[in-house]
């Protein structure tokens, strides 16, 4: 299905120069002894499986150069929460995923972004507290934005 959305985008217009991933999905809030087998794993099948999906079909179709945005989660970073561990660790996965596409296609600029906590219904989820302090957002927006035209220019 994903493979057909960039045939069409291809035969409609030009090479893809930017690809976004930003998919997520948090399993339910568990220990890893309590937590549904399913769920737990649905988590890995969407941010895993999925980014790897997305890659395989977008790199036939990517321009000389593309840049390809990671929009990952910095809760993986993080020290570890008590039943987050199928979100961050499928998160971290991710995350390292995107490198490895870095390593093997040089010629594009892979870029992981982490936006930090905002407020989202996955984020509700987890009983954390979202960075709705506007300032702060736009900061942290700036500092990655900064870094990520640094990065496109090669500095």
């Amino acid at each position: 299905m994903i493979q057909t959305a960039f045939e069409q985008l291809v035969n409609n217009f030009v090479k893809i120069d930017v690809f976004v991933s930003n998919a997520g999905y948090m399993s339910n809030i568990a220990l890893i002894v309590t937590s549904d087998a399913e769920d737990w794993w649905e988590g890995f099948e969407t941010n895993i499986k999925g980014s790897f999906n997305s890659i395989r079909a977008f790199l036939p179709h990517a321009a000389a150069n593309a840049i390809v945005l990671s929009v990952n989660a910095g809760l993986a970073t993080n020290p570890s929460n008590p039943g987050l561990s199928s979100y961050s660790s499928s998160k971290i996965a991710s995350a390292k995923l995107f490198e490895h596409l870095q390593v093997e296609h040089p010629e594009l600029r892979v870029i992981n972004i982490h936006p930090g906590v905002v407020g989202t219904t996955m984020t509700e989820k987890t009983r954390m507290p979202a960075n709705n302090n506007r300032k702060s957002r736009v900061t942290n927006i700036g500092y990655q934005t900064y870094h990520l035209q640094r990065s496109l220019l090669g500095v």
